[in-house]
């Protein structure tokens, strides 16, 4: 129970972190972290394992890259992780120097360094202090109060995973939507060259026959009509299933749009999706 409160302390200090960083940054409040209580797991997954493995130590030097080398790799897999399940990145360091496939960067990697290096020489003696105090206190207290840390971790943790496979499920449809979209614009052009193509090379092999083109004009005009029409009906479907997406609103819901602020990367990706669904529909006609 003791190593379980410490968990939430740490990833409390780390959604402290986040938020107050975010607001330098922006000059907005964002509640800048998955769940929607005030923790941060990855946080405190990241400095359970520093004040196991690697507290206390004495070399300045090995325990600033021991956690830089702990941190970014807890990053690295977490968002491997939410990738693989959303299908989208959380977060996107491409365009910072000496980055690995955007998940993590030499600048953030250094700042995990540093910001260790504080936890372990300032923060975890004081930590560890009250924490010896808090323990030794009655032992129904700590325990209550831990289990009740717990519960409400749980609810919270549940109810983010619904959101989460809610906004998933949305995210698949406007792709899904996208690329409906791009491959019926892809079919009209290549069928419309095609055609072209068909009557440029029927030319070439007949010059003496000038009437060919007119002759079949009108045949070529009323295929590519019926082709099109055809692809505009299924354009219309497409519609009909984007216009009531955006009727459900979902991407507006409280949760989901803590979500898309919480990580400017999904909010992003969203805003593209949308608007190349929104050119698509006018481009195309």
């Amino acid at each position: 129970m003791i190593k379980i409160l410490l968990f939430f302390i740490f990833a409390f200090l780390g959604w402290m972190t986040e938020v107050s960083y975010t607001y330098i940054d922006s000059k907005n409040y964002v509640n800048a972290g998955v769940l929607n209580g005030p923790i941060c797991p990855i946080y405190g997954v990241g400095l359970m394992l520093i004040l196991i493995f690697i507290y206390p130590q004495k070399n300045f030097m090995l325990v600033f890259f021991e956690i830089m080398l702990t941190a970014t790799f807890v990053e690295l897999i977490t968002g491997i992780i939410l990738e693989m399940i959303f299908k989208k990145k959380w977060w996107d360091y491409s365009d910072k120097p000496f980055n690995f496939k955007g998940y993590i960067c030499l600048k953030y990697s250094i700042m995990w360094g540093i910001g260790g290096l504080l936890m372990c020489y300032i923060i975890f003696p004081v930590i560890l202090n009250a924490s010896n105090y808090f323990w030794s206190l009655p032992i129904i207290i700590p325990n209550l109060i831990t289990s009740i840390i717990i519960i409400l971790f749980l609810i919270d943790l549940t109810e983010t995973a619904l959101t989460v496979l809610k906004l998933r499920k949305h995210f698949y449809e406007l792709d899904k939507i996208a690329a409906n979209l791009k491959v019926i614009s892809n079919d009209i052009s290549s069928k419309l060259v095609k055609n072209i193509e068909n009557v440029e090379i029927r030319t070439t092999e007949i010059k003496e026959d000038i009437e060919f083109i007119s002759e079949n004009k009108p045949a070529v005009d009323l295929m590519l009509k019926n082709y099109k029409n055809e692809k505009y009906r299924e354009l219309d479907r497409i519609k009909d299933k984007y216009n009531k997406l955006l009727k459900a609103n979902m991407f507006n819901l409280p949760r989901h749009k803590r979500l898309l602020n919480a990580f400017p990367n999904l909010k992003r990706e969203h805003s593209r999706l949308k608007e190349f669904i929104e050119k698509a529909k006018t481009d195309i006609r």
